[in-house]
């Protein structure tokens, strides 16, 4: 059970490893890593809703780009949104290439207020918008 501010506290075996969500519609945003016998920093999970984009990647002249590749970005001073010691946590990737269709899709996401997508493809400058607040799909970037 979490508390009114989504803390909770489990007992685990004296064991070292990463720990991470297991849930059907939350994903691990900062994975936390236990040490055992460290008694500080603890080991702390941020979580967010799962959600899942999709779509194509395709130039000014509408010309698909078959080697794109996007990203998903944190926001600027995401840690910082918390008050816990986020030293023993460690941040989670997403990204993806597009298909021969140039086609992509990211399933397993966060809903993160403030995340960014970035496309970046040989010969064309990088873009960066505003991630989608909520499950998208086709998502087409020109």
């Amino acid at each position: 059970m979490t508390d009114d501010r989504g803390a909770f506290t489990i007992r685990v075996p004296p064991v070292t490893g990463r720990l991470e969500v297991v849930s059907a519609s939350y994903i691990t945003v900062l994975e936390g890593y236990a040490q055992e016998g460290a008694s500080r920093p603890e080991a702390v999970l941020i979580v967010a809703p799962e959600i899942g984009i999709g779509g194509t990647v395709h130039d000014e002249a509408n010309i698909a780009l078959p080697t794109a590749a996007i990203r998903l970005l944190l926001p600027d001073g995401f840690r910082g949104r918390f008050r816990e010691i986020l030293d023993a946590s460690s941040d989670r990737s997403w990204k993806c290439e597009c298909d021969a269709r140039a086609a992509f899709e990211m399933r397993e996401i966060p809903q993160i207020v403030g995340a960014r997508l970035e496309v970046t493809c040989a010969g064309f400058e990088t873009l960066r918008a505003a991630a989608p607040s909520r499950a998208t799909g086709p998502y087409r970037w020109d």
